[in-house]
């Protein structure tokens, strides 16, 4: 039902004179307490300015939500009390002439009625607020909010809204979530008299989250993706939004305005709809903050290549999870995480952008960009040369310029192009332009070694290295790294599919049982799989690590002896407990 056609139904419940109920049903944050309070709004304005007088066919409305309300004489003295009259919603007409008079003359008469009765004055007062209120409550427009979060039994709750329709002239809306409600449905059919599912689009849910704001150059993103996760849950839409002014109340975005607000509000809708809904497929913020680009591929299936009979039913279940997850990021269009989505996913649990550290990483999100524009602005240059045919003077004038915007870019261009652009240059025996860009490359890129390390992956991709060009790069790479750590060689290890150099081999013979036994206990639940699996069968990829596997078995049948749930969790990674 579209909320055009929701709209027209509750007009028509409140023109009508006729005591009667109506239910709105619908999740929590989709827009039905919003949707109500306009429609009454908009037909208090035209009975107001008198261009409608029928538009509300009753004198008098009143609003209770049921959230902490516990008895019944306490939802009477609410819905008394908060009485209005519906040409003006703004004034508390019942509540205002009660005061008046209870102010004025209460005390007298209660004195003297706890002299003449005896009665204490609690029961006394008790009595007369139930008296006073349950007179008041008549031929009133009632909205009962949050029928689901009442401690009220559902059963006694209908039949007080059964009583206000018969006994009292009243029509009552109710606004509930069904899903959470006990009997309602049983005793729907002999209370309710028109039943409303509120089932609302993305578009229209999001239109009602942003209404009453102004105009920003970022709603057509939170439109866009919004649209894209599918959620129509309002308040969700209104977080969103006001995190993102949050954001912007903070840090001042001059550079790549638009794109940061991409990233930024991509992030910060998955993230809040996977941290306020209540999914079991869903992902929830630690798997999203565990998810980088390595992760997400390498580690995504840990039990890929086992069959399903070798797999336990929690193992099934896990792998199955998974699944859903990936599939569930790869359609939104989101499928790892850096630290700049990091920082976006703890402003959302934090509720608020910490400043310091979200700057931090925006500065490095924006070098990242001017990166991918000098890959782009590169490969234009490398598109013009094959599309045409030229002189050899020609081509020395586009080798000029290609260099000078390789130069110019230096510290944002990959190895991938300094290959491709030394395999060119050296094709056309450019020796002294292809000389010049390893040159500047190299310099340039001193204080961030890690541009000069062929052996890792480049924007995922395998650089087919051309020998020399390898050769000189790894010279300068060793003459500024220091080595790296058996945890680094390990992680790189897992990525390769346990493919390792001589000098890494060497870097884990270095451990023994107690580093053995200190890593494994300190890896976090995201790590231990790939982890230990490595370790405990590294003999397959390099016979000479024979010690490192036997350490790490050892380790782990010490471990399988400290917990039932250890001793299995050893087995599974192949130690044996044969002599218990």
């Amino acid at each position: 039902m579209s909320l055009e056609v929701i709209k027209t139904q509750i007009r028509e419940f409140l023109r009508s004179k006729e005591p009667e109920v109506l239910a709105i049903r619908g999740d929590w944050g989709v827009g039905k307490t919003f949707t109500w309070d306009e429609t009454l709004q908009e037909a208090q304005q035209q009975k107001f300015q008198k261009e409608d007088a029928g538009a509300i066919g009753l004198t008098y409305y009143s609003y209770v939500s049921l959230f902490g309300i516990s008895n019944l004489q306490d939802l009477r003295t609410e819905i008394a009390f908060n009485k209005l009259n519906t040409i003006d919603l703004k004034h508390a007409e019942g509540v205002t002439k009660y005061k008046k008079v209870s102010g004025k003359f209460g005390p007298k008469i209660i004195s003297q009625l706890i002299q003449t009765t005896g009665i204490s004055a609690g029961t006394l007062v008790d009595t007369i607020f139930a008296s006073v209120s349950n007179s008041m409550i008549k031929d009133t427009i009632v909205c009962i909010d949050d029928f689901e979060r009442s401690t009220i039994d559902e059963k006694e709750a209908l039949g007080f809204i059964n009583d206000l329709k018969c006994k009292r002239g009243c029509k009552v809306v109710i606004l509930l979530n069904d899903t959470h409600t006990k009997q309602f449905k049983t005793y729907r059919e002999k209370v309710i008299d028109y039943d409303i599912r509120f089932k609302t689009t993305p578009n229209e849910a999001i239109l009602m989250a942003l209404k009453g704001y102004p105009e920003t150059d970022y709603h057509q993103y939170i439109f866009e993706f919004c649209q894209r996760i599918e959620t129509t849950n309002v308040r969700i839409i209104k977080k969103i939004r006001a995190l993102t002014e949050n954001m912007l109340s903070k840090v001042k975005i001059q550079k790549h305005r638009n794109l940061i607000l991409n990233y930024f509000i991509q992030t910060s809708v998955l993230a809040h709809y996977c941290f306020y809904a209540s999914k079991e497929n869903l992902p929830d913020i630690d798997y999203l903050l565990n998810l980088n680009e390595f992760s997400s591929l390498a580690f995504s299936d840990f039990f890929a290549n086992e069959s399903p009979e070798s797999l336990t039913p929690e193992e099934a279940k896990e792998k199955k999870l998974n699944a859903d997850r990936l599939n569930f990021l790869a359609n939104y269009g989101k499928e790892f995480f850096d630290k700049f989505d990091e920082s976006i996913i703890k402003s959302v649990v934090d509720g608020f952008v910490d400043k310091p550290f979200f700057e931090k990483w925006l500065i490095e999100k924006i070098d990242e960009i001017d990166r991918n524009e000098a890959t782009v602005e590169l490969s234009k240059s490398i598109k013009s040369f094959y599309s045409k045919i030229m002189t050899d003077k020609e081509v020395r004038d586009w080798a000029q310029d290609y260099v000078e915007n390789f130069c110019r870019n230096v510290e944002n261009v990959s190895k991938w192009d300094l290959n491709d652009s030394y395999r060119i240059l050296t094709k056309l025996e450019l020796i002294k332009e292809r000389n010049e860009i390893v040159r500047h490359y190299i310099d340039q890129n001193s204080h961030q070694i890690k541009m000069l390390d062929t052996n890792t992956r480049e924007d995922m991709r395998d650089v087919e290295w051309i020998p020399e060009l390898k050769d000189l790069l790894d010279e300068n790479y060793r003459r500024r790294k220091a080595p790296p750590t058996p945890r680094d060689v390990i992680k790189k290890m897992i990525i390769q599919n346990g493919h390792a150099q001589r000098e890494e081999v060497e870097i884990l013979k270095q451990l023994d049982g107690k580093a053995v036994d200190e890593m494994v206990r300190n890896l976090s639940p995201n790590e231990f799989r790939s982890t230990v699996s490595l370790l405990a069968n590294i003999r397959d990829f390099h016979p000479e690590l024979k010690g490192l596997q036997d350490d790490t078995r050892f380790v782990l049948q010490k471990i399988g002896g400290e917990s039932k749930q250890a001793r299995l969790l050893a087995e599974h990674y192949g130690v044996s407990f044969e002599h218990d």
